[in-house]
């Protein structure tokens, strides 16, 4: 993948589509070379990769640069990786998907 195509795109979660402002997470597609080391640690499972507890963090690190309107109560949390652990299970399910297909795609891909 060109560095090129590496661009930050921002990703609104399925269960927040339809609020008035929603939280969006800014993510972007990794680099072949940290895509290799997320590829190294994936297994599969009915024929698909499913990353690990080690590619899945890779995944997040490298693959989530930003987010808006994200709240844990009332309170604005502030966009940092400590704060990963305060993401939703199933919006970091879909977060993690996303930059995988985004990562693994060719730069024809991309533009499609």
């Amino acid at each position: 993948m060109n560095v090129s195509k590496l661009t930050a795109f921002w990703f609104t979660p399925d269960s927040e589509k339809r609020k008035k402002k929603p939280t969006r997470f800014k993510i972007k597609p990794l680099s072949a070379a940290k895509f290799y080391e997320v590829a190294d640690d994936c297994e599969l499972v009915s024929g698909n990769p499913r990353p690990n507890k080690t590619a899945r963090e890779l995944l997040w690190i490298e693959g989530i640069v930003d987010w808006e309107n994200f709240k844990d109560g009332k309170e604005v949390v502030p966009f940092s990786s400590d704060n990963f652990e305060l993401i939703p299970f199933v919006t970091l399910q879909e977060l993690t998907r996303e930059i995988f297909t985004v990562s693994s795609l060719s730069g024809a891909e991309i533009k499609n």
